[in-house]
């Protein structure tokens, strides 16, 4: 039997703010993934190993409103540029990681020798090891290329 795949409102919400940051469009001013219920996006295997149905109606409620607060928060992040980087969005930025560097994996955090910080958004992992290799990043919808890897990804700036 194969699995099956289920495009719950999660992952409708992380759909649509992949999409947002890899193609650029500027994300509108209230970025809101739709409303989720717990039971909507759990399989029946995760409701009875997790002790869902041992819950109250109120502490269901109450993980509903967690889960669809953080898919905002989640899905802001991924769409809005943070701080600073909002007036970056038009310039390519050259420059160097900060002392060693071993490559990425999950959601790896860049420090630039310009000062700059920056965390990786788009699920990828990649491996080199080198001393302060070249970076650019691209203007928005900003990509981080290491000199030395074929491949980019997806970055947001931190600080």
């Amino acid at each position: 039997m194969s699995p099956t795949l289920r495009f719950t409102p999660v992952i409708a919400g992380f759909a649509l703010g992949l999409a947002l940051v890899l193609t650029g469009r500027p994300a509108a001013a209230q970025v809101k993934p739709p409303s989720v219920t717990i039971a909507n996006v759990m399989t029946p295997r995760e409701i009875e190993a997790t002790g869902l149905r041992t819950m109250s109606p109120e502490q269901v409620e109450a993980l509903t409103k967690w889960l669809d607060s953080y898919l905002c928060a989640v899905t802001r992040m991924a769409v809005e540029p943070a701080g600073e980087d909002a007036k970056q969005n038009d310039r390519e930025i050259h420059t160097r990681i900060d002392g060693y560097f071993d490559g990425w994996v999950g959601d790896t955090v860049f420090k630039l020798q310009n000062g700059q910080i920056w965390q990786q958004v788009s699920p990828s992992a990649q491996y080199l090891f080198a001393f302060e290799p070249k970076v650019t990043i691209s203007a928005a919808p900003h990509r981080l290329k290491v000199e030395g890897l074929p491949v980019e990804i997806a970055v947001r700036r931190i600080r």
